[in-house]
């Protein structure tokens, strides 16, 4: 059973995300570039993420870090939470730092196990990780205040996910379970 999951992205849902998967005593490290430090400081600096609306209370993440190996390291799960555009930055920041058995969700995909594989390839990566992607998102959310998001529905945790190459799809699944 998985424990240790990175979050990558530093917006709404990321916070989201992260604090919620932590009430729910998974060991999270949130994670993003040097152009979210303000972000990840003010989760840093309160000690915790402030969850509001249909989701309430506040989450811990065990780690907050801009380093990616920091951050990669010993995760047995990887959620990308950024917009389609950042997709390959994130696939070149993490490629030199995957290891073997990790899976990473690619939230919304967009088609961005295409990106990874392709950035992965070019750069040599030899870890056997998996690329899932997620249709839609896990809550529409806002970030509100330093460190609090907003959340405006309740999670959805269901909807289509599909890896590539489509064989891993019922192995993630279950491994995400």
């Amino acid at each position: 059973m998985i424990q240790k999951i990175t979050i990558i992205g530093a917006g709404a849902t990321g916070h989201a995300v992260a604090g919620i998967m932590s009430m729910r005593g998974f060991q999270v490290t949130l994670h993003d570039s040097e152009q979210f430090q303000k972000e990840l400081d003010a989760v840093k600096e309160l000690g915790f993420i402030q969850l509001r609306g249909k989701i309430r209370g506040a989450g811990t993440p065990a780690k907050i870090t801009t380093d990616p190996e920091e951050a990669v390291r010993g995760a047995e799960a990887i959620f990308v939470h950024v917009p389609s555009d950042r997709h390959e930055e994130i696939a070149r920041r993490i490629a030199p730092y995957l290891e073997d058995g990790q899976h990473i969700l690619i939230i919304p995909g967009n088609l961005g196990s295409f990106i990874f594989r392709k950035v992965f390839q070019e750069l040599g990566v030899t870890a056997k990780v998996t690329l899932t992607e997620k249709e839609g998102n896990f809550c529409p959310c806002r970030l509100t205040a330093p460190a609090e998001v907003t959340v405006g529905l309740p999670l959805n945790l269901k909807g289509k996910v599909a890896s590539l190459p489509a064989l891993d799809t019922e192995g993630v699944l279950k491994a995400l379970e």
